[in-house]
This record gives structure tokens, C-alpha cells and sequence, in this order.
């Protein structure tokens, strides 16, 4: 399944990384495009960039680059999913190997590393990663842990967090500013039950309930003209799992920009079935 990583900061940054306010070249951004597996393949997600330019009115892709790029302070970086497989063993009468994924970040301008070809086989467990948002500062990642029966058990346990690039540590949401504790606690009191059977949300009970002090468990998502931290809990099995939006505005360092308001009333007045708006952001 291809999905577009519409990240507003990577469009505001390539803008500002390709002209200065008198624009003489080519103008244009950098879009992330996923092409996403499930946690059951043996190849993982593939991240790519492409750039697209604009000439005379109309978009161009003009390039595609393996990883997801980022502008950075520092200059530009990418970064992509790498998935380790073992060679195949036999067990339980099955041809099998573990598979696990892990996050690479360099450079932009230094190869990617070479994609790894496994032997066939079924994948069994999957330590597999996703990537939903990145800026120059975090990365939001979910990670979905399967076991089939072909391990005498089976559990599919997943987490959603976000890390900075330096470091693999999840990154605490009450870090971000004041009132953010109290925000992700609030989030983590109106949790409802999001695994429950029949696909049924049911409030918390003494079985299964939030832990409103372990808030790593964010992740960033957009939710109609904003993007947000939301609450991300799984506590034993994939029938007791909690999601719920963070009231509270999520910091430009966390973004990599000040977001720009958007009049949602106005989209859906335009576009009655929008589901999400990002402002393309003019060059500075």
C-alpha cells in the first residue's frame, strides 16, 4: 500500500532551502511517499522522496530519492527502515526466520544502505517499523511486534513513540512545554478502549486502563488542518489498546515550523469530504 507522508515542514523547508525571496530558479518541495507493507512480509516499509518543481503553473517530479529527506540545521538528512531477517530454520514442521527492523539516518548526500534480500520463508516473529511523521527535530514512529502460533503463542503487541535522530530514548510528551503533563493526563483520563472486541470502544475498567504517567506512549498525526500528539497505550494483548488526541498545541521546535491556521469550516465548506488540509507555505 503507497501512502504520501504529507509533511507540511518538508514543503516549507525545501522552499526556503531553494531560493531566497527573489526566486530565479525553479520553485518546488519535497513530498515523502511510503510504500508500506504489513508486519507479516519480509521486506519492510520503503521510504522515498520525491522532489517536485513548478514551471509555468504545472508540477514536475524531477527526482526521486531512496529514504525519507529532511532539511535539518545542519544541512539535509535522510533516513529509512532496514529490515534483518535470520536465514530460514525449520521448526514446527514450518520454514521460518526473524525478522527486525531497525532505522537508518545519514547525510542526504551519502548512500543508502543496500536493501537486504532474505531467503523465502515465513516471517515469524516481526519486529516491524513504521514512520508517520518526521521534522527536523523528531521522528514518530509506530512499531508492531507479531507472533504467530508457529511460535507456540501468539501476540501482536504494538507502540507508538517519537525519538529525536540522535537518539533511540522515546522522547517524553511533558518535555515538550507547560501543560503538557496535565494535557497527555487528561488524554489518558477520556481514553476509551479502541481493541475491544466487535470493534466496539468501552471505557476503562480495573482489567484494562491507561497509565497516565507513561506518557512516551504519543505519537504525531494529522487531524484535519493540524497536526497533534495523540495518546498511543497498549497494556497486555491487542484487545486492550487506548488512543485519544492530546488537547494541547504541539510547539514549533517539535514541528519545525509555527503552524498556520487553517479555517477547516472554509475546506469543508469547499470540500465537503476533506479529511485533511496542509498549507503549502510561500518561500522567505
Amino acid at each position: 500500500m503507497r501512502v504520501m507522508l504529507r509533511l507540511a515542514v518538508l514543503a516549507s523547508f525545501a522552499l526556503a532551502a531553494a531560493a531566497p525571496r527573489a526566486i530565479a530558479q525553479d520553485v518546488g518541495f519535497l513530498l515523502g511517499v511510503a510504500d508500506r507493507s504489513t508486519p507479516y512480509d519480509s521486506t519492510p516499509e520503503r521510504l522515498s522522496t520525491w522532489w517536485i518543481t513548478y514551471r509555468e503553473g504545472k508540477a514536475f517530479p524531477a527526482k526521486t530519492v531512496a529514504g525519507l529527506v529532511v532539511p535539518r540545521e545542519s544541512g539535509f538528512w535522510r533516513f529509512g527502515i532496514s529490515r534483518f531477517c535470520t536465514l530460514p530454520t525449520a521448526e514446527n514442521g514450518l520454514t521460518e526466520h526473524h525478522c527486525a527492523d531497525s532505522i537508518w539516518t545519514r547525510v542526504a548526500a551519502q548512500a543508502a544502505p543496500r536493501a537486504r534480500v532474505t531467503a523465502p520463508g515465513d516471517a515469524c516473529p516481526v519486529d516491524a517499523l513504521s514512520i508517520h511523521f518526521a521534522s527536523p527535530a523528531f521522528l514518530s514512529i509506530s512499531r508492531n511486534y507479531w507472533r504467530s502460533e508457529c511460535r507456540g503463542s501468539f501476540l501482536d503487541g504494538q507502540e507508538s513513540f517519537v525519538h529525536t535522530y540522535e537518539s533511540a530514548d522515546s522522547v517524553s510528551f511533558a518535555t515538550l512545554g507547560a501543560g503538557a503533563r496535565a494535557a497527555y493526563r487528561g488524554a489518558a483520563a477520556q481514553a476509551l478502549n479502541v481493541g475491544a472486541a466487535d470493534s466496539l470502544q468501552v471505557q476503562q475498567d480495573e482489567s484494562c486502563h491507561t497509565e497516565p504517567d507513561e506518557d512516551t506512549g504519543w505519537l504525531i498525526r494529522r487531524r484535519q488542518n493540524r497536526w497533534s500528539g495523540v495518546l498511543f497505550q497498549q497494556h497486555g494483548s491487542d484487545l486492550c489498546v487506548f488512543q485519544q488526541p492530546i488537547d494541547w498545541a504541539l510547539p514549533a521546535r517539535a514541528l519545525g515550523y509555527a503552524e498556520t491556521a487553517i479555517d477547516w469550516n472554509g475546506v469543508t465548506r469547499l470540500e465537503p469530504d476533506a479529511e485533511q488540509v496542509v498549507p503549502v507555505l510561500e518561500a522567505y
